[in-house]
């Protein structure tokens, strides 16, 4: 992949924000190690916070407008997300990746990892989630698909979702009946 591309893949993994958000941004969203910013999905606003490293990376390819500029309209247009995604995949099938990775899946590595060190409500704030369902869509992705006709294991995908619901619910039930 290109450098711009695969840098705003890195932004997705370390953020979990979705590849247009990333891509739009501008130099002056970027205060510090902040970046500031409206979904553009859900009009919300955030702020995801970088590596210094990482910042400065995103300062060095800005141009005055936007953070990821278009390789085609220098200055007036940033660069569009199916840019990204083509050298994503062609990428991926360069290197013979059999599985359906694209770059919305670092949303969702995020997703999991944030899970795995910092537990499901961070990954709720995080993502921006109004519906805990599309959390745990994105928090359990690291559940495996079964291939070449395998069964999917229903056993253990609905162990993880138990456990994840039997914890969102303790604390309501709790506050209902008071503790054991």
């Amino acid at each position: 992949m290109n450098y711009e591309n695969r840098l705003a893949v890195q932004v997705s993994l370390y953020t979990g924000l979705r590849l247009g958000d990333v891509l739009k941004s501008t130099p002056a969203d970027l205060v510090g190690n902040k970046l500031h910013y409206v979904a553009e999905k859900t009009g919300k606003q955030g702020t995801a916070s970088l590596s210094r490293a990482l910042a400065e990376k995103l300062r060095k390819n800005a141009n005055n407008y936007w953070l990821f500029p278009s390789p085609y309209k220098y200055g007036i247009k940033h660069r569009h997300r199916s840019t990204v995604y083509k050298d994503f995949i062609d990428a991926r099938e360069r290197a013979k990746i059999d599985e359906n990775v694209t770059p919305h899946s670092a949303r969702k590595t995020f997703a999991v990892e944030t899970r795995d060190k910092k537990g499901f409500d961070e990954v709720k704030k995080a993502l921006q989630h109004d519906n805990i369902g599309t959390t745990m869509l994105y928090a359990l992705s690291d559940y495996k698909q079964p291939k070449n006709g395998e069964k999917i294991d229903y056993d253990v995908l609905a162990g993880k979702v138990a456990l994840e619901v039997a914890r969102l619910l303790i604390p309501e039930l709790k506050q209902m009946f008071g503790n054991p």
